[in-house]
């Protein structure tokens, strides 16, 4: 998993059927996905001083981690086609957005920050690999 980025700004659209969802975001903070390969046991009867592997070929795309106000007047829409989630990052030069394909995995309120506001996370699953603009 990366590192959580503490939101100055940041904003978020998306594609599809939570298009209103992110619209209407107050992000708080943002962890962005990272990548991770799998491993292949390769051991046979001849192996006799420990397991042998190799990596699979293919990366996970991760998950897309994003902690905002909640909003009962916009829920978004779990599981269903994947769509593309695009990350603004304002005063950064050298990534203007990142463009995430995936479908929301699960939303939930998780309590309140310091200032008694109500919170929520959604995670979203990668589903290929992220575009930078």
């Amino acid at each position: 998993m990366g590192i959580p980025q503490k939101s100055v700004g940041y904003s978020m659209t998306a594609s599809g059927t939570n298009s209103d969802w992110a619209a209407a975001l107050e992000i708080d903070t943002i962890t962005l996905p990272g990548k991770s390969v799998g491993s292949l046991r390769t051991s046979h009867q001849g192996t006799t001083t420990a397991h042998t592997y190799v990596a699979q070929s293919i990366p996970e795309g991760g998950e897309l981690n994003v902690k905002a106000k909640f909003n009962s007047d916009e829920l978004p829409v779990i599981g269903g086609a994947n769509q593309d989630f695009i990350i603004a990052f304002p005063g950064d030069v050298s990534l203007s957005t990142k463009t995430i394909s995936g479908f929301i995995m699960s939303y939930e309120p998780d309590g309140e920050d310091l200032d008694g506001i109500m919170m929520a996370t959604a995670v979203i699953k990668v589903s290929g690999d992220e575009v930078d603009a």
